[in-house]
């Protein structure tokens, strides 16, 4: 029925709202530099952890990886940054 629909999207908003907040908690990272990471605006970070969306499936599955490993994410991602600026300064 579509009031079962609308209680089972609810349900699924309330535990992606904890997943996207526990997945940023575990990087220890900003809602801005989180939202870097993951190439969308804080805007849609900060919407997902308060339920006022849900991400889409492909992004709960992403947010679920990030917080199963969220030190080797975020250490992957401090080195690609590093050898991005250190390849723009040689081009300068």
């Amino acid at each position: 029925t579509q009031s079962g629909q609308g209680t089972a999207k609810r349900g699924n908003t309330v535990s992606s709202a904890q997943l996207a907040s526990s997945a940023r908690t575990r990087t220890g990272l900003s809602v801005e530099g989180f939202a870097e990471v993951l190439g969308t605006s804080a805007g849609n970070v900060r919407a997902w952890e308060s339920g006022a969306i849900a991400p889409s499936a492909a992004v709960c599955r992403l947010l679920d990886l990030i917080g199963s490993d969220a030190l080797h994410l975020v250490s992957g991602w401090k080195i690609l940054r590093l050898g991005a600026a250190s390849a723009e300064s040689s081009l300068n």
